[in-house]
């Protein structure tokens, strides 16, 4: 399947694509996108040469701020315990912008663990079977939160340098981009 990104990530097989219910991004915001993508990925040490993820910014209406998964290339590869050869990942398009940039360096982590061989199917992280634990205590989802602050705030750090500005300035001037977000 051959998607027509709308954003790059500057060095790696990421591609991102808008959902059509979703209104066109403004240039700013574009840019802003493409650097919390490149910051995430950095951070998180996702190989280029591994996997493609295809991020899908969407207009979906569930509780969720974003999901991920995985897909193997035969079912058999799978069963094997092999790392897929694709990473779906879909973000809720209409979050402010903290939680955006906090959802995508979760689902990030996500495809992070399931590059690395961590998470498995899905739920089974590191070797143990997550199914019976609730959602916020299970392994995987509590290693996806602990990314999500740090992120954030390396992200808002990036753009104070890349606007000239301390990050307490910059973090106000994207708490204003909220309405054109």
């Amino acid at each position: 399947m051959e998607v027509k990104s709308g954003y790059k990530c500057q060095s790696h097989r990421i591609f991102v694509r808008e959902s059509k219910r979703v209104h066109k991004r403004s240039e700013i915001v574009q840019d802003l996108w493409s650097v919390a993508l490149d910051l995430a990925v950095e951070v998180l040490g996702l190989r280029r040469e591994k996997i493609t993820i295809r991020a899908n910014m969407t207009g979906f209406r569930k509780r969720t701020h974003g999901y991920c998964r995985s897909v193997w290339e035969t079912e058999m590869d799978k069963d094997l315990g092999l790392a897929p050869n694709e990473i779906q990942i879909a973000i809720k398009a209409n979050l402010k912008m903290r939680s955006f940039v906090t959802a995508l360096a979760h689902e990030l982590e996500h495809a992070r663990q399931y590059t690395t061989g961590e998470l498995t199917g899905s739920q089974v992280y590191k070797g143990i079977d997550q199914n019976d634990t609730d959602y916020w205590n299970k392994a995987h989802e509590v290693a996806a939160r602990a990314v999500e602050e740090p992120i954030w705030e390396l992200f808002v750090e990036r753009c104070a340098d890349m606007w000239g500005m301390t990050a307490h300035h910059a973090e106000i001037k994207l708490e204003k981009l909220n309405n054109t977000w």
